[in-house]
């Protein structure tokens, strides 16, 4: 019998790499599973041919294990113990990892997802109130955003029912713009556009908000109540005008005080011209020059043409040629503040039967604008083209007060007698002749008569002075 060529080493290499070839081979199809498994979880067309090649995964694991087993323990017989850690251990490290990871996949694509059951609770939760809105522009992003979040964007109410909702939040003004429509379905997406289109302006609230810090009444002394006002109303303001998202707040702030200076037909133009949302005070200086520019072109460098302007309170000297009788127009919601009837002051009866003197009286206490008589911002403040029809001065035409002249003293000097208006001629104390006229023109339906007044103070002798209110 032949002796065996090989010798005891040789034979145990060959079977060394016969072991790691079978095992290299059961790694390569768990490779190929775990790639069908990635695939198969994007590719719901691979499913099928997934859970087919994933039947032999227990006999690819099985093969890979026993292989393993013998390679370890020819490397280890070999002395080679170095070769086993870091050449073969890690392999089937791996090959565990892409096993659980195909289980896994398998298992989710099993399971088929439970539907969500929409359970209702015993609980009951306290129902909340809807908002209320009037038609007060600060009070509009509130109400909005709570109307939509209650009941505008609620899936289970009816365009009916959600008309009816808003029917009862709305009051004054905004309920005007509801009422306006027939209560349904089709009409109610129709007026709520319309209340949006109406009081859905960021510049208009801005604006308010920025006149609610400049109105705002100096405090004399240091109390906490007064403090504790200051505060609640310059942060919740400063809150306020960061939600308006303004790029620069204090350019804004600027634009508002010195967009009230301009006359009002320079005001539309720049409204006309404008594109920003909040316009900054760049914008209105700009807008100035090139109007500057317009009308020198128009009437020349000098504007001799122009009108002169204003000046220490009065008008100039040559008038226009508008003759004001005018009806200021007042509040949205007007109240009389002497009958507490809903019209405006100026067309109260009760006040209009008052001598000019005592209306004056009665604007001052109620600390009403003596230009438009409004209420809601001093003389100082009043940005209205309002002026007298009789003397052209800042004040209302009912305001007005008539001149009155004295006869001066005679050169006697030492005799007696009674002036116009009941007044001692010699008076060294200060007195006062006061009457009243109206200026009537063509009537018309919607005519209104204003009286006029003038006060005449006179000192001894000296010439009458006429005095502005």
């Amino acid at each position: 019998m032949a002796p065996d060529p090989l010798s005891d080493s040789e034979r145990s290499e060959r079977l060394l790499k016969r072991c790691i070839m079978r095992r290299d081979g059961a790694i390569q199809d768990m490779n190929d599973l775990h790639k069908l498994a990635v695939k198969a979880k994007g590719d719901i067309s691979c499913k099928a041919l997934f859970f087919a090649r994933k039947a032999d995964i227990e006999q690819f694991m099985a093969d890979i294990t026993v292989e393993q087993d013998t390679i370890m323990d020819a490397l280890l017989d070999a002395g080679r113990d170095s070769e086993y850690v870091h050449t073969h251990a890690p392999l089937i490290r791996e090959v565990k990892n892409q096993y659980y990871f195909i289980h896994a996949t398998a298992q989710e694509m099993t399971v088929e997802p439970q539907p969500v059951q929409n359970v209702r609770t015993n609980l009951h939760l306290p129902k909340i109130k809807l908002p209320s809105f009037s038609g007060d522009i600060l009070q509009w992003p509130t109400f909005r955003d709570k109307f939509v979040a209650l009941v505008d964007s609620d899936p289970d109410l009816s365009p009916i029912e959600k008309f009816h909702l808003l029917a009862g939040c709305v009051t004054d003004r905004a309920a005007t713009v509801v009422n306006s429509l027939k209560m349904t379905d089709m009409n109610y997406p129709i007026v709520w556009r319309k209340l949006i289109d109406q009081f859905d302006n960021p510049r208009l609230s801005a604006s308010t908000l920025v006149d609610g810090l400049l109105s705002f009444r100096r405090m004399e002394f240091e109390t906490v109540p007064g403090l504790s006002a200051f505060l609640h109303v310059f942060d919740e303001s400063l809150q306020s005008l960061k939600m308006f998202d303004i790029e620069d707040v204090s350019s804004f702030i600027m634009f508002v005080l010195a967009n009230k200076n301009l006359p009002r037909g320079t005001r539309e133009l720049f409204e006309k011209d404008n594109s920003n949302t909040f316009p900054g005070i760049e914008d209105l200086v700009k807008f100035v020059r090139c109007r500057i520019k317009i009308l020198e072109n128009i009437d020349g460098a000098a504007g001799k043409h122009m009108p002169k302007d204003k000046s220490n309170g009065r008008f100039n000297d040559k008038p226009t040629g508008k003759l004001m009788m005018v009806s200021a127009q007042g509040d949205a919601n007007p109240k009389c503040p002497i009958c507490k009837a809903p019209h405006d002051v100026q067309v109260c009866s009760e006040f209009l039967s008052m001598q000019p003197p005592k209306r004056f009286k009665m604007i001052t206490s109620f600390r009403r604008c003596f230009r438009c008589l409004s209420a809601t911002h001093v003389s100082s403040a009043c940005t209205s083209d309002v002026f007298c029809a009789t003397c052209k001065g800042s004040h209302h035409s009912l305001l007005h007060l008539q001149k009155s002249r004295v006869r001066p003293p005679s050169d006697n000097g030492g005799s007696s007698g009674s002036a116009p208006g009941g007044m001692n001629r010699g008076a060294s104390s200060s007195s006062v002749s006061i009457g009243a006229v109206s200026h009537v023109g063509k009537m018309g339906p919607s005519t209104v008569v204003l009286g006029t007044a003038v006060i005449t103070p006179v000192i001894g002798s000296v010439k009458p002075w006429l005095y502005e209110f």
